[in-house]
């Protein structure tokens, strides 16, 4: 199991493989207005929790550095953002979508977020994790908590029932209808005859 970093306390032997940038996150609402918009420097969290509703839209925007090559920038094996249940635990996980220059972006619509999500009103802490495969020393950055709060409960589909089904009815096409035995004697004569007569001379 991966040993994360602690913000506050990064000790010189720590190898860490990333740094993270100008983290900004932004709430809008179903009309279009933008209710919150923060910027946060790592490792500061939010100052108060964020509030949202079923029609939201949170976006984060932040940037990833390279501390292992200046130049050229390798893509973390790992990059989302949990949200856990304080009360439960349990967790619903966003993937973080990184551009090949270090710019990432995630975006949770409530309209289409993860059920767990929109069962029940309830408190969330949100956790930015960035790593690698290399580096026994990811990122957690523990942004803030967020307020969900759910005014109806999403509709569930209806149970699957098991049972017997209606029987099924075969109809099956007639046999085809033979010609008459005289009528094929017949045919077999005619075809016959030709071949008589040419034995015969």
């Amino acid at each position: 199991m991966p040993n994360f970093v602690d913000p506050i306390r990064i000790g010189k032997a720590e190898e860490i493989h990333y740094a993270i940038k100008n983290v900004k996150l932004a709430v809008t609402g179903s009309d279009g207005v933008r209710r919150v918009s923060e910027s946060l420097e790592y490792p500061a969290p939010l100052e108060s929790p964020l509030q949202l509703v079923e029609d939201d839209n949170l976006k984060i925007i932040l940037t990833i550095r390279d501390l292992k090559n200046e130049k050229v920038f390798h893509q973390p094996h790992q990059a989302f953002l949990t949200l856990t249940n304080e009360k439960t635990n349990a967790q619903a996980v966003l993937i973080l979508q990184v551009r090949d220059n270090g710019k990432a972006r995630l975006e949770l619509d409530m309209k289409s977020a993860p059920r767990e999500l929109i069962m029940a009103s309830a408190d969330y802490t949100l956790d930015l994790i960035i790593g690698t495969f290399s580096s026994n020393h990811p990122i957690k950055y523990t942004i803030g908590t967020a307020h969900i709060k759910v005014l109806k409960k999403p509709s569930l589909p209806p149970p699957i029932k098991y049972g017997p089904l209606p029987e099924i009815h075969h109809i099956f096409k007639e046999s085809e209808r033979l010609a008459p035995i005289w009528l094929t004697y017949s045919f077999v004569i005619i075809v016959l005859t030709p071949w008589i007569f040419l034995i015969g001379t």
